[in-house]
């Protein structure tokens, strides 16, 4: 007797426990260490004494997998290209998104910001630099040798920036997509009607100014970090997307695990899901995997004096290719894949599952 998972179906082994994901149902089924080595036998296509049928058979039932007479191969449902990764060129490295801060300068005087473990916006103490046109142009052409098609700008309070106009019309003509990063206390001219507004709420007294200033705005998200009540609602446009999000570090828990489809799993699997392909640059020039990256690690390069090609080498190597099987404690827990864990993230601190017995806590 034989037994082969499914195309879709993977085995993510722990320390003490497995995981079986389905990428294309997006379930999952927690399993013992027993059973992982008896799946892992049959997945090298090694005979399984008639003992087990019952356990194997309910597998198939339940659509994990195959029971058969022979030896099977089944060829696993992936989205790499066997042939790019054994290619001796490798491709280019291309930047999907870019985070731009184009000015310290904020019409605030809190530093809400500065205490979100994953901010939108942030202000520097002591500081009020704003990046020009000219330097912003040769970064954007930068960008798109890069392959890059979307850009968030920020701040402090990107309006502020003196050249914000220009340079929001010098990066729709380059054909890139534009999001703008705002605290929304400042009404943008009509100009910008139709371009995606995020708007960071940090203080629910805000809420009418803000509305007043976006009502008639086409694609609106708003952040609220920790400024709601347990169920309250807030009376938004219709038209607006309302997120919840935190100041703090997350936490990674059982319940907000993800169900993973094939393109989140590979994902996870063969990269920094979070961080891959994605730049951030301050408006000193400074380099980041991400905005939340600048008060834990030293910048990996500037813009004004580094070449591109080491940025994005140090990019690439350290971050990008960076994936969750990098992580000390990560590496050995079968939810790898399916939870939302952050490089920068302490997982001993943050983290509710005990890896070595297999338990959440």
């Amino acid at each position: 007797m034989f037994f082969r998972l499914l195309p879709e179906v993977y085995l993510v082994v722990g320390k003490n426990k497995s995981l079986l994901q389905n990428l294309v149902l997006k379930k999952c089924v927690w399993i013992n260490s027993r059973l992982s080595d008896l799946i892992k036998k049959c997945e090298n296509n090694r005979p399984i004494p008639w003992e087990h049928f019952n356990i194997l058979k309910q597998l198939e039932t339940e659509g994990w997998g195959k029971v058969t007479d022979t030896p099977i191969f089944i060829d696993k449902l992936r989205l790499n290209n066997v042939f790019n990764e054994k290619k001796f060129h490798k491709d280019s490295p291309m930047i999907n998104f870019a985070t731009i801060k184009l000015t310290n300068n904020c019409n605030l005087s809190c530093d809400k910001c500065n205490h979100l473990f994953c901010p939108t916006c942030f202000k520097k103490s002591g500081e009020n630099s704003s990046f020009t046109l000219n330097k912003l142009k040769q970064l954007i052409y930068n960008l798109k040798f890069y392959g890059c098609k979307n850009i968030n700008v920020t701040g402090g309070e990107a309006y502020l920036c003196s050249d914000f106009l220009n340079i929001y019309e010098f990066i729709l003509e380059n054909e890139i997509n534009i999001i703008i990063n705002t605290n929304g206390l400042i009404k943008f001219k009509n100009v910008l009607f139709e371009t995606p507004i995020c708007i960071s709420l940090f203080d629910k007294s805000n809420l009418n100014k803000i509305i007043e200033n976006f009502k008639d705005f086409k694609t609106v998200i708003l952040l609220a970090f920790d400024v709601l009540k347990t169920k309250e609602k807030l009376k938004i446009p219709t038209q607006w997307t309302f997120r919840q999000a935190t100041q703090g570090e997350p936490y990674i828990h059982k319940n907000n695990l993800v169900n993973m489809d094939i393109n989140s799993f590979f994902a996870r699997k063969d990269k920094n899901y979070c961080l891959n392909n994605k730049i951030a640059i301050l408006e000193n020039g400074d380099v980041y995997p991400c905005l939340g990256a600048w008060k834990r690690i030293c910048a990996i390069g500037n813009i004004f004096y580094d070449d591109w090609n080491i940025i994005i080498k140090n990019l690439l190597q350290k971050y990008w290719l960076n994936n969750i099987d990098n992580k000390t404690k990560c590496k050995h827990c079968e939810f790898r894949y399916a939870c939302n864990s952050c490089v920068f993230l302490d997982s001993e601190k943050s983290c509710f599952y005990d890896v070595e017995v297999g338990q959440w806590k």
